[in-house]
């Protein structure tokens, strides 16, 4: 995964002048906790970011983001974000969209329109999950 979306959050919070908290999780996104931009403060298991951001977003005063891929977001990260509605969290959540599930081999998700017997699919768009979710 390139670094701009991490290097454009850091350069974001430094011209803000403001600490941004950056909740993450298991994936190819979770390389952004290393140098050089130092964007993920936490990473406990598949699908935690949102829920931690939720809990995150009540303690501290600045952005709070929840780093999260396409298919982690499928699996596990729609309720957190459906309970970030329901409590109305401030918080900011960044879907890495690479349409497929890159971390553990490649193998397809809701969001790429292919079933696991690699026969063609209703592809669910992430956004509409969103959307649907009230955000």
């Amino acid at each position: 995964m390139p670094l701009r979306p991490f290097y454009a959050m850091k350069l974001v919070e430094y011209k803000s002048k403001k600490k941004f908290v950056y909740s993450g999780d298991i994936g190819c996104y979770t390389l952004g906790f290393y140098k050089p931009t130092e964007a993920i403060d936490t990473c406990i298991c598949m699908g935690a970011s949102i829920g931690l951001a939720n809990g995150i977003g009540k303690l501290h005063d600045g952005p709070v983001f929840a780093i999260i891929g396409d298919s982690t977001f499928f699996h596990s990260g729609v309720s957190g974000l459906i309970d970030a509605v329901y409590n109305q969290n401030d918080i900011i959540v960044m879907i890495v969209d690479n349409s497929v599930t890159a971390m553990t081999g490649f193998q397809p998700h809701p969001g790429t329109g292919i079933k696991i017997s690699g026969e063609p699919g209703t592809r669910i768009p992430p956004e509409q999950i969103v959307l649907g979710a009230g955000v």
